[in-house]
């Protein structure tokens, strides 16, 4: 009887333990931001542009090449992205981390006899960071910075990239200051906890070409209006 009393004490001291480590380690206050920041080629395939054919990120040759997209508009929670990051709040502490980050898998076509036929695919790798930058009585200052490069690409390629700084105060937020390289199509989201995303901003992709190191188009403004969430 003692020994079934012990194992019993054990096993249910286990539970508590196990149930403890998976309890949440911050409380999600109502005034918490979430923010949601997408990068995606909308087109199901890349165009034909010299970024994707006999460029810097295909093999030497007249053979033509292709990247597959992301085969959709606008949505702060459909699925396909070249990069997605969830960026934390928290009001109480008024400090900012990344709690999802994604980088999609690039896949690679070459045209064979007339038709297109998949060649290979590579992992991507990115960078994505979140810090609070300066603090005072009605909110604070975030910047937040993420990248990542076609991984099929050569130097003479430069990473989707994006860095801007964003004032968040008491149910409203608005950015900064910053700028994105226009390719793909950008897109940022806010909400509080059990609430649906509200676009912030959003920018439409200009050209490949954009991503070269010797640039063929400017980078595009980040800056909003205040947008309550």
């Amino acid at each position: 009887m003692k020994f079934q009393t012990r194992a019993i004490a054990v096993v249910l001291t286990t539970i508590i333990v196990a149930l403890s480590c998976q309890a949440p380690s911050h409380a999600v206050d109502k005034n918490d931001l979430f923010l949601r920041y997408r990068a995606f080629i909308s087109p199901k395939y890349t165009p034909a542009t010299n970024l994707a054919q006999n460029g810097p990120c295909t093999p030497k040759g007249k053979t033509p090449y292709r990247f597959s997209g992301d085969n959709r508009s606008w949505s702060a929670t459909n699925p396909g992205a070249r990069l997605d990051m969830v960026v934390l709040f928290d009001w109480s502490k008024k400090t900012a981390k990344v709690t999802y980050r994604f980088v999609g898998k690039t896949n690679r076509y070459k045209k064979v006899k007339g038709k297109w036929k998949f060649e290979s695919q590579r992992q991507a790798t990115g960078t994505f960071s979140a810090k609070t930058v300066r603090k005072d009585s009605k909110g604070a200052l975030v910047e937040i910075a993420l990248k990542a490069k076609n991984p099929f690409c050569n130097s003479t390629i430069k990473p989707i990239a994006s860095k801007f700084v964003l004032r968040v105060e008491k149910k409203r937020v608005s950015i900064y200051a910053g700028s994105v390289r226009a390719v793909p199509s950008h897109e940022i989201y806010v909400k509080r906890q059990g609430k649906n995303y509200k676009t912030l901003k959003r920018v439409q992709s200009k050209s490949f070409s954009c991503l070269f190191t010797v640039a063929h188009c400017t980078t595009a403004p980040l800056t909003t209006q205040w947008v309550s969430y």
